[in-house]
């Protein structure tokens, strides 16, 4: 009888209406649930809770307009659903915490938009697990690196050359963005180096195409990583083309492959063209023009590793590779 009474005692209990949550006590469970899931998930991206920007000028000016040509990039955040999430430039500045570096990775010719957005994630990925996860923010350019209808073979180099020296202008832009206690450190792939080096020269007070960019943190820290570049031995001794930028830079690492294929052929699209740094690096007599900023250069030659290959996926996979230009990433 007891043992019934307490049965019918609790159903009433049970079937008792529950009165409503209040709007605080949810938005309270919401912080609760939020700090709970901070506990578990870093503050910064990691491999296995990636966290990284994409910035996309396709639909940007590709040659000159003026002395100002205005950009509207396409932005995206990639984050833990593994999604791509659209967002603005100020949400981009917004998420950087001071002092930590920022890495902005840019790509080379032949690269198609879906190929980049996919191949971002592994980018990340792999520097990630490279520094076992120390905190980075990672921004990957994309530039319209695809020169529509095939041309000739000379055209095209030039066509794409030019391109990437353009976008050095967005580049250069985006960097001004950043605050300033965050030192940024640039990683570029064969004319993604020309995109960099012409970004630097602007930045360091030379003019691109008829365009100069203000650098309101002129002792910013930076350093620059180039592999496979496709830019001319010359191009940044003092006077030269994009011969500003080592004022902007702490190092430049310059990765070398002196059988490159692809660098050969580019070099024999042009009468009397100079080797590129990404396959014989510097010259004595350029180094002696660059003078004191010399010591800011470090090379690195490949040759023995990476053979007669040239696509970023014959380095990606060499962790010797990825042990050296580390520290110019993180700044060590």
């Amino acid at each position: 009888m007891f043992l019934r009474t307490l049965f019918y005692a609790l159903i009433g209990l049970l079937l008792l209406p529950v009165p409503p949550v209040s709007a605080q006590s949810r938005r309270a469970l919401k912080t609760e649930a939020n700090s709970l899931q901070s506990l578990v998930q870093p503050s910064l991206g990691t491999k296995s809770y990636p966290d990284f920007f994409v910035v996309n000028s396709i639909h940007c000016p590709q040659q000159s307009v003026g002395s100002n040509p205005q950009c509207q990039e396409l932005i995206h955040h990639y984050l833990q659903d593994r999604m791509y999430h659209p967002t603005d430039m100020n949400s981009l500045v917004a998420s950087l915490k001071p002092g930590i570096p920022v890495c902005i990775v840019v790509h080379g010719s032949f690269v198609k938009t879906k190929e980049f957005y996919s191949q971002s994630i592994i980018h990340y990925q792999r520097i990630l697990a490279s520094a076992n996860d120390r905190p980075l923010h990672f921004i990957a350019v994309h530039w319209p690196s695809d020169p529509g209808l095939l041309i000739t073979p000379i055209q095209q180099v030039r066509k794409l050359g030019n391109r990437a020296e353009y976008n050095g202008i967005y580049l250069a832009r985006l960097i001004t963005r950043i605050p300033p206690d965050n030192p940024v450190s640039l990683v570029g792939h064969s004319h993604g180096c020309r995109v960099i080096a012409s970004a630097l020269h602007l930045l360091g007070g030379g003019a691109v195409q008829g365009v100069v960019v203000e650098n309101p943190y002129p002792q910013r820290r930076m350093r620059a990583v180039f592999g496979a570049g496709a830019v001319e031995q010359n191009w940044m001794n003092p006077g030269q083309r994009y011969g500003n930028a080592f004022n902007r830079i702490e190092f430049l690492l310059n990765i070398k492959n002196q059988r490159d294929a692809v660098l050969k052929l580019y070099t024999l699209t042009e009468p009397y063209r100079p080797h590129t740094l990404g396959q014989n690096g510097f010259r004595i007599q350029d180094l002696a023009l660059i003078n004191t900023q010399a010591g800011k250069i470090v090379e690195y030659d490949v040759t023995n590793i990476i053979g007669t290959g040239h696509m970023i996926s014959h380095y990606a996979h060499h962790p010797q590779i990825q042990t050296t230009y580390m520290p110019y990433v993180y700044f060590d």
